[in-house]
């Protein structure tokens, strides 16, 4: 797996820790696994139509629910837990990650507790 370099969807960039794990391979972290090229181009649309008054770039999943981990156009470096499939206003799950980093820990203490 190889994520896109550069600017994205809405001019957001992947930080430095996601292209990181990429490149370890560390990419399924059961029940988080992180998005590739081909589901990001399914994911999009349908962000866009659901909550169209945000710009969302996701790049993990968890597999139990439709949780995504998100980074949005305009927030930095935070990362927002979104709800795909909730109603408008309904969608954040959580108050912001602090960072990708942040992110990252929190997935491991989930892929530690779903065992």
């Amino acid at each position: 797996m190889k994520l896109k370099e550069g600017k994205l969807e809405y001019g957001i960039s992947y930080p430095y820790g996601l292209h990181r794990i990429v490149a370890l391979n560390l990419v399924n972290l059961e029940p988080w696994e992180i998005i590739d090229e081909e589901w990001l181009q399914q994911l999009l649309p349908l962000l866009k139509n659901d909550y169209p008054n945000r710009k969302l770039l996701p790049f993990a999943s968890r597999k139990d629910c439709n949780l995504l981990a998100c980074l949005e156009a305009g927030k930095g470096e935070e990362v927002q837990m979104i709800h795909l499939g909730a109603d408008s206003g309904w969608e954040q799950r959580s108050a912001p990650i602090k960072d990708f980093w942040t992110w990252f820990k929190m997935a491991i203490d989930d892929m530690i507790e779903f065992e």
